[in-house]
């Protein structure tokens, strides 16, 4: 039986970017290699595929990344049922896209409800509210990926008695 927390292609070890893709912006964000601490890293405004491609290669190089975790737009609703919103076939359009110019596996992760953690945590570091929070939901997406594949340590169990 495999193991459902299994990294899906990834090496052990490395940093990981987070992407989270929409109409006008992607927000990117990384962790550390040791998959422990995600960071909002940036939003890079929609222009060309091409561009947006090269920036992200030149971001895996700098940063020595090993795998894209690409945040997947599911309804609540439709995604039990198998169907697909437009919103994610387009970004499954994008990714397959994606995984033809870069060296790296890129997969996909839900990505229900990171909006809504994302305004919380950046409203909680005093973010500007006219400022775009796409790199903050990319950190979610990243963390939520993590957490489900490498969870914390288990708690101290309590000594039996004797």
């Amino acid at each position: 039986m495999t193991d459902p927390r299994a990294d899906l292609g990834f090496p052990t070890g490395g940093v990981l970017l987070g992407i989270d893709h929409g109409i006008k912006r992607i927000g990117v964000a990384l962790c550390d290699g040791a998959r422990i601490i995600t960071r909002p890293l940036l939003v890079i405004e929609r222009t060309t595929r091409e561009a947006e491609f090269a920036l992200l290669q030149g971001l895996i190089k700098k940063h020595q990344a090993v795998g894209i975790v690409v945040g997947l737009p599911l309804d609540v609703r439709e995604a039990t049922a198998g169907n697909f919103t437009p919103e994610s076939r387009t970004v499954r359009r994008w990714v397959s896209r994606l995984k033809a110019v870069v060296s790296i596996p890129v997969i996909l992760w839900d990505e229900r409800f990171s909006s809504f953690e994302a305004e919380s945590r950046a409203e909680a570091m005093g973010r500007d509210p006219n400022e775009p929070i796409d790199h903050w939901s990319a950190a979610v997406i990243l963390e939520d990926y993590l957490q489900a594949h490498h969870p914390a340590a288990d708690p101290p169990t309590e000594p039996e008695p004797d």
